[in-house]
């Protein structure tokens, strides 16, 4: 007996294969900290200890705070609680809980755990959940592609999916897979799966499966990110279209009930599961949050955070530098007043400027308004742009900025840039279209290396999580600034110092000296602690490598000699080509030093971010005429001799 086989159309083979090569790339980013499985007290495993807890029978976490946590005064407060703490769990009466939602455990990792006995873990859940909304994608985009598109060539389709899956910022906070990215993947999956369903509902005429798939999409939508509250209500009001000029109310509201029934029921789980654990429907654990802040004292929203926020989220330019990955998050000043703080931000314009290719969907979509045959399109349309738009609005009044919320921020015009791709690249016409099609490619090809550029850069995670192939690359594309520094003579390792001193005694400190971006900072940093004596220390970050003893300083200036690992290039780097010792290469990348008054003060560490520029920044007296102390020589050494 023969069965009958249809073949794939080249089309179809072209979805799957963008399918399928982003989310083996999501998976193995993701699964790249593996090597921090051992790490049970920061932030790689809390959705499995929530998995636990609910198998068990309760909704806290399954670790149970410390009893020297518990006996604490003010277990709450982040200076008493910051050798106990489980990383931003919420603690509350004597248990943690998570302030994310539960949708990431209830939809995939409590049935596997369930059925296997063992835990899916946390990170592959995320690179799951990766793939699964970027197949949401891919199936929204083919069927857009021979709908409304039936030009484009399959190649066109790979490429537009490729872009979109990039646009979404996925491959960078996959670097980071821990329990605050895993709910905001999953939100942008169910996201996207809402707007496939929307899109299926209106292309069969409205069938309600296609409705109430969307319903319990959006339903769990909220239950992993409630910032698409206002988004999830759009979505699922525009399953009532068309509206019928003339038509009741009650015949609108019975298009309604297959989406919004799920949808209110989702709000209300979601409601009832935070006061069964905190008392109030509307405490989602934020209140309770263990970290490096009180949170008794934050304020989280407010208007005022608007234009602050949407300069780092679309304006910000990032720091540029001459090492790989070149482009380091943007420095921030200047925050409003109660705003907490960015982390590894980058303005949309500038590192994903292919999100403008929205804009030819816009137009047409507008453009075949009074073609009810693309009412579809022009939905999707609305639906995606509008969603950015409203969780923007969100966003933009949070009293911080983060990397990874730029997921939800795009994941709506991500979906609106590919269909535009689409829209653009498929049309044949006059030069100007021809002009724009070159531009739509550039800006494409752009988007796609800074996304990845960004994403090894974020927070130096692939450096560890794949040191092999971050070396490989690294070294390749360091080779332009190995080129300069050779042809300026440029001399790399330890420096003499001449300090000079203010002449106003003042109990104060400076930074003498430092490299690397925002929140990777190396820093030589000098304490006046008293008329004609100081400190100084080397530090990386808050932590302080090396610390002299107070040094009595004899008139308004002394020498010193400072060795680091940041004043040589990165470790992947042709610079280090030339130490055919690998124990002498060692040496000088894990080496802190300070030398004053003819006494050494070194330690060896691994601890240190690579220097983002060729030289150190120096603070001189032009630099702040107020400081101090500053820099009034430098020269660079050989580095000392070692027994």
């Amino acid at each position: 007996m023969r069965f009958p086989w249809h073949r794939p159309s080249s089309h179809a083979t072209a979805a799957f294969l963008a399918w399928f090569a982003c989310s083996a790339l999501y998976l193995w980013t993701a699964n790249g900290v593996a090597i921090r499985d051992d790490d049970r007290t920061n932030a790689w495993h809390h959705y499995e200890y929530l998995v636990d807890g609910f198998l068990q029978g309760h909704l806290h976490l399954s670790i149970e705070p410390s009893k020297e946590l518990l006996a604490l005064p003010d277990p709450t407060d982040p200076q008493q609680n910051r050798a106990y703490r489980l990383w931003d769990a919420s603690l509350y009466q004597g248990k943690y809980y998570l302030y994310y939602g539960p949708s990431p455990a209830l939809l995939l990792m409590l049935p596997w755990k369930a059925v296997t006995g063992h835990h899916l873990p946390q990170r592959l859940a995320t690179g799951v959940f990766a793939a699964t909304g970027l197949g949401a994608l891919a199936l929204l985009l083919a069927g857009l592609r021979r709908r409304f598109s039936p030009s484009a060539s399959p190649v066109l389709l790979f490429w537009a999916i490729v872009l979109t899956g990039h646009l979404a910022w996925l491959p960078v906070i996959l670097r980071r897979p821990a329990f605050w990215e895993l709910p905001i993947v999953t939100a942008a999956a169910l996201f996207w799966w809402s707007v496939y369903f929307l899109w299926r509902y209106h292309e069969s005429g409205g069938l309600r499966g296609w409705a109430v798939a969307g319903g319990v999409a959006l339903a769990f939508l909220l239950g992993a990110r409630p910032t698409y509250l206002f988004t999830a209500g759009f979505v699922a009001l525009l399953f009532t279209l068309p509206w019928v000029q003339g038509e009741s109310l009650g015949d609108r509201l019975r298009r309604f009930l297959p989406a919004g029934v799920p949808l209110a029921l989702g709000i209300g789980g979601l409601l009832a599961y935070n006061y069964a654990r905190f008392g109030s429907p509307f405490e989602f654990g934020q209140s309770y949050q263990l970290w490096g802040i009180d949170e008794r004292s934050v304020r989280h929203f407010s208007t005022a955070f608007i234009p602050f926020n949407a300069w780092c989220y679309l304006f910000s330019l990032p720091d540029v530098g001459p090492y790989f990955p070149f482009f380091h998050p943007a420095w921030t000043f200047d925050a409003p007043r109660d705003y907490i703080a960015t982390e590894e931000v980058y303005g949309l314009l500038f590192s994903t400027p292919a999100q403008a290719l929205g804009l030819a969907a816009a137009w047409e979509a507008w453009r075949s308004r009074a073609d009810l045959g693309r009412r579809s399109l022009r939905i999707v349309i609305a639906a995606s742009a509008v969603a950015s738009l409203l969780t923007g609005a969100v966003l933009f009044c949070f009293a911080g900025a983060c990397s990874r919320y730029v997921v939800e921020l795009a994941a709506g015009g991500s979906v609106v840039a590919g269909a535009g791709m689409l829209a653009l690249c498929s049309s044949r016409g006059s030069l100007i279209s021809g002009v724009l099609r070159l531009l739509a490619i550039v800006a494409a090809a752009w988007s796609v290396t800074c996304v990845w550029l960004a994403s090894y850069e974020f927070r130096g995670f692939a450096r560890i999580t794949q040191p092999v192939v971050y070396r490989t690359v690294a070294r390749i594309l360091n080779y332009p600034s190995y080129w300069a520094a050779s042809r300026d003579n440029m001399a790399f390792g330890p420096v003499a110092l001449e300090i000079r001193l203010a002449e106003k005694p003042t109990n104060d400190s400076a930074i003498l000296l430092a490299a690397g971006s925002q929140s990777m900072m190396n820093r030589l940093i000098i304490d006046r602690v008293a008329p004609g004596q100081v400190k100084l220390r080397l530090t990386v970050n808050d932590l302080v490598i090396v610390e002299t003893p107070t040094v009595a300083c004899h008139g308004p200036a002394f020498h010193m000699v400072c060795e680091a690992p940041w004043l040589y290039p990165p470790a992947a780097h042709p610079f280090w080509d030339s130490f055919t010792d690998p124990s002498e290469r060692q040496l000088r990348q894990t080496t802190f030093a300070i030398e004053v008054g003819g006494i050494r003060h070194a330690r060896q560490t691994i601890w240190g971010f690579d220097a983002t520029r060729l030289e150190p920044w120096v603070r001189t007296e032009a630099a702040q005429s107020h400081s101090c102390a500053w820099v009034e020589r430098i020269l660079g050494l050989e580095p000392p001799g070692r027994q």
